[in-house]
């Protein structure tokens, strides 16, 4: 039976691990180690592996049970770097990505028939877990720079496919704005039939009529069409008689008061180009956001590396200022349990260590939830972190958020909308008064159809119509109401541009200065991580001519793993303060050359 790789069950069991191993360390000096770690494994271990096998459990779990307590019964009086390996064997299936269950069984039943290893090999059981976790490492992560992780973020980000849609939406009802002034074509037919009883007897009329023709809006509010009618009449009473009509002329309509003017026939168009504008800047900014968190968070998953790498250092110099301490204590000019103060910050360092392991896999869940994958990638970052000082210029970042900012330029479309939604409800205040005019030529004849036509289109006969018509609307206070909301609607907008210009300038001198506090800061840390690291190589000197104490040593380590720290901390606050002044400005979609149009 083969097992697939879940992810928040592998990280589940590292902390597992890790809590295991610092019980262990707890426990190193007693002898209750045996019993404390069986507990640990009843209450972590089990719960881990049956998490992880998922649907494996109801056909696998017995087997791995019987096997893990009868094995555990075996090797409870072993010392723990078995227990350990044995905690490790449990996990290996889970942890690869396809691994035989069974198979594990088996090397679990070969190693209870080993023989005891001496008590002297504990010490080598935290190295084990740091092996594991390296071929952990290189088994489920990927090398990705920061470019390579954003690129995937704008590929697989769920919600910006969304606001893509919405964008995609905003722009199919910016065409239909505009297919208002395309031309278009119809076609009418009809039967009339009529009776008449005034004469005492019935006169019935019948008839047919049909219509075909062109029209389309004008842009000045009016129509215009072109149409052909035609149609017959037979009566009762003139029996064989039927009389062809015909009909061909343009009719141009054109209000003179609502709904008169270019301007105002326009402006649904100009509205609906508002909105996709607006969309899109709406992408934009979410774009920005999701690039400014990504960039944190990226720079945080580095710093959580380094600071991995710092707690490795710190625990080899631990190590090895214990082989100073043996040498010391050899020679007799060390008392033999001064050392214990030694073999405790070595235990402490490997604690920090597992502690940093752990922040490295907390790290990508954050980074891994703005990515939406849909499959499980755990990212080894390769771009580094380095220092280059940047000017910044108050007034022209200000100028450049002005220019560039979403938000800004999307306030300046909606108030656009709001003043051009006003202009709508002010023309709708006024009083419909419209004209038409209709020029033609008309035919009738008692032959045929294609006489009728022919006659027609021959303008033997013109007909001219022209009128006024004149709508008065009992709503009329409705309709000043309407204008007068549009119009507080407008001047609210108003205040909430001047106010988002007020916090845009507010926003921008922050970050600045920001910037210049955070460059200010590496400066400090980094002369004061050299110090550190000078007074511990002065102090390391001493120790080995036995001029020093363990606790000076462990001391001035402390101070510089601390001095590390610190200077990665305030590079990375730097980097991030400079993508947040990059988001303040809305320039980060130019810094990392994204265009937004490319991607509808």
């Amino acid at each position: 039976m083969v097992l697939s790789f879940d992810f928040k069950s592998a990280v589940m069991l590292r902390e597992a691990m890790r809590r295991c191993h610092e019980a262990w360390t707890r426990h190193i000096s007693g002898r209750r180690e045996c019993g404390s770690l069986q507990r640990i494994f009843s209450e972590e271990l089990k719960r881990g592996v049956r998490t992880c096998l998922g649907a494996a459990i109801p056909m696998a779990t017995t087997g791995l049970k019987e096997n893990f307590w009868n094995t555990q019964r075996t090797i409870c009086n072993r010392s723990i770097k078995q227990i350990v390996q044995f905690a490790l064997l449990v996990l290996s299936p889970t942890l690869c990505f396809a691994q035989d269950i069974q198979k594990e069984i088996q090397v679990i039943q070969a190693i209870s028939n080993t023989s005891q290893k001496s008590q002297s090999d504990t010490l080598k059981a935290g190295q084990d877990l740091t092996s594991l976790s390296a071929f952990i490492d290189t088994t489920l992560y990927k090398d990705l720079s920061l470019d390579q992780v954003i690129e995937l973020a704008v590929q697989h980000n769920r919600i910006l496919k969304t606001l893509q849609i919405s964008g995609q939406s905003a722009n199919i009802r910016l065409k239909q704005a505009e297919y208002r002034f395309l031309p278009s074509g119809y076609v009418t037919g009809a039967r009339n039939e009529s009776r008449n009883y005034d004469l005492g007897y019935v006169i019935k009329k019948t008839g047919l009529s049909s219509t075909i023709g062109l029209s389309r809006a004008l842009e000045t509010g009016g129509a215009v069409s072109l149409s052909l009618d035609n149609s017959t009449n037979v009566s009762s009473n003139l029996a064989g008689v039927t009389n062809y009509n015909s009909n061909l002329g343009i009719t141009i309509s054109q209000p003179l008061m609502q709904g008169a003017g270019i301007k105002i026939n326009l402006l649904p168009i100009a509205i609906a180009k508002n909105y996709a504008k607006a969309s899109l800047l709406d992408v934009k900014q979410n774009l920005i956001n999701l690039i400014t968190t990504i960039d944190s968070q990226y720079w945080d998953l580095i710093l959580v590396y380094e600071d991995l790498k710092i707690q490795q250092a710190a625990l080899k110099r631990a190590k090895e200022l214990l082989e100073i301490n043996k040498s010391l204590i050899e020679s007799g000019r060390m008392a033999a349990q001064e050392i214990v103060q030694t073999e405790s910050d070595i235990a402490t360092r490997e604690i920090a260590v597992a502690g940093a392991e752990d922040a490295i896999i907390n790290t990508q869940i954050a980074l891994l939830a703005q990515l939406d994958l849909g499959t499980q990638l755990l990212i080894r970052p390769t771009t580094k972190m380095e220092f280059k000082p940047v000017e910044v210029d108050w007034e022209d970042c200000l100028r450049r958020a002005y220019e560039n900012r979403p938000d800004w330029l999307s306030y300046q479309l909606y108030l656009d909308i709001e003043r051009m939604q006003m202009l709508q409800a002010r023309n709708n205040n006024r009083y419909n008064l419209g004209s038409w005019a209709r020029i033609g030529s008309d035919a009738t004849t008692t032959q045929d159809v294609a006489r009728s036509l022919q006659e027609v289109f021959g303008f033997k006969t013109l007909a001219w119509n022209i009128g006024l018509s004149f709508t008065f609307p009992f709503n009329q206070q409705v309709l000043e109401n309407g204008y007068i909301l549009n119009k507080l609607s407008y001047e609210r907008f108003q205040l909430y541009t001047e106010e988002l210009k007020d916090n845009i300038r507010i926003a921008v001198e922050s970050a600045v200065r920001r910037v210049q506090y955070t460059l200010k800061q590496v400066g400090l840390a980094q002369r004061a991580k050299d110090l550190a690291l000078k007074k511990l190589t002065l102090e390391e000197d001493k120790m080995k001519v036995g001029r020093s104490s363990n606790f000076q040593v462990i001391s001035y380590q402390r101070d510089l793993i601390n001095a590390q720290n610190e200077e990665l901390r305030a590079i990375a606050s730097y980097l991030k303060a400079l993508g947040q002044l990059e988001q303040t400005m809305g320039t980060t979609l130019q810094k990392w050359g994204i265009e937004v149009d490319e991607m509808r």
